[in-house]
C-alpha cells in the first residue's frame, strides 16, 4: 500500500505524500494527508474524490507501519474552530471600533478648535469667474445653513448708539431675513414668518434688540417657529443690523465662535 503512494500528492493541499503521514481513506483507497482529511472529517466524512462514505482510515508511516484511526465525531473541532472564528471576529469588530473611534475623536477635536476660534475675516462664495448668481446665492444658502447646525454664534460689534433711522433699517434687512430663514427652515417662501420677524423688530428700539436685552414674551411669537433656534437667528439678526453693511459686504466679514 505505501508503494502505491510513490509520486503522489494530497488532492487537498497538493502536497506530496511521500515527506509526509499520508492517510489512506478504505475502501476507496484514496490518500490524503492526515492533517488535511482530519480537518474534512470535521465537516464531513466523504471522501473529497469519490464521495465514499467513511468513519476510519489507515494511516501509514515508514516508522510504525500502519495504523487504523478513527475519524472524529462531526462537530467537535467544527465547535472550536467556530469559536476561535468568533473569536477572530470579536477582535476585529473591536479593532475596528477603536479606529473609527480614533479617527472620530481626532475630528471632533479638530472642529472644536476651529469654532474655539475666531473664524478668518475673509470669504468668496465665487469660486469661479463664470458661476452664475444663482450657483452664489445656493453656495452662500448653504453655507448660512451650516452656521445654525454648527451652533456657531455671531460676535456682535461694540454697541454704538449711532442713530438710524428704523425704515432704513427694516429696507436693508427685510432680503436678508428672507434669506436666512429659507437657509434655516429649508422653506423656499418663508413669507408668513419674515412679516413676524420684521413685526418683532419693529416693535423695539433699536438700542434695545439684542438677545441680552430682551425677554422670553418678546420673543414668543417666534419661538413657534424657530423653537431652539429662536435665540441664534435673533442673535444673527442683530449682527446684521448693528454691521450696517450689505448682505454681500457682511457675509464676507461675518465673524463667528462657539
Amino acid at each position: 500500500m505505501a508503494g502505491s503512494l510513490g509520486g503522489k500528492r494530497c488532492p487537498i493541499c497538493l502536497g506530496g505524500l511521500e515527506t509526509r503521514s499520508p492517510s489512506v481513506i478504505l475502501p476507496c483507497g484514496h490518500a490524503y494527508c492526515v492533517g488535511c482529511i482530519r480537518r474534512w472529517s470535521d465537516v464531513k466524512c466523504n471522501c473529497p474524490l469519490c464521495n465514499y462514505d467513511f468513519r476510519s482510515w489507515w494511516l501509514c508511516r515508514s516508522s510504525v507501519g500502519y495504523g487504523e484511526e478513527e475519524a472524529s465525531p462531526i462537530g467537535r473541532s467544527q465547535k472550536n474552530g467556530s469559536r476561535r472564528r468568533d473569536e477572530l471576529l470579536r477582535r476585529r469588530r473591536y479593532q475596528s471600533y477603536e479606529r473609527r473611534r480614533i479617527v472620530r475623536r481626532s475630528r471632533e477635536d479638530s472642529v472644536g478648535e476651529t469654532r474655539s476660534r475666531i473664524l478668518p475675516k475673509q470669504r468668496s462664495f465665487r469660486r469661479r469667474v463664470d458661476d452664475t448668481p444663482a450657483i452664489v446665492a445656493e453656495r452662500t444658502r448653504q453655507w448660512r445653513s451650516s452656521i445654525y447646525r454648527s451652533r456657531l454664534r455671531g460676535v456682535l460689534p461694540p454697541q454704538k448708539h449711532v442713530a438710524e433711522e428704523k425704515e432704513s433699517t427694516l429696507k436693508r434687512i427685510g432680503p436678508w431675513i428672507r434669506r436666512e430663514l429659507q437657509a434655516l427652515l429649508d422653506d423656499p417662501d418663508p413669507t408668513v414668518i419674515v412679516h413676524v420677524v420684521v413685526s418683532i423688530f419693529n416693535a423695539g428700539k433699536l438700542e434695545n434688540l439684542r438677545d441680552d436685552q430682551v425677554d422670553d414674551e418678546f420673543l414668543a411669537p417666534l419661538r413657534r417657529f424657530l423653537h431652539d433656534q429662536t435665540e441664534a437667528f435673533w442673535n444673527e439678526l442683530i449682527c446684521f443690523s448693528e454691521s450696517r453693511l450689505s448682505i454681500e459686504a457682511y457675509d464676507t466679514v461675518a465673524v463667528y465662535e462657539s
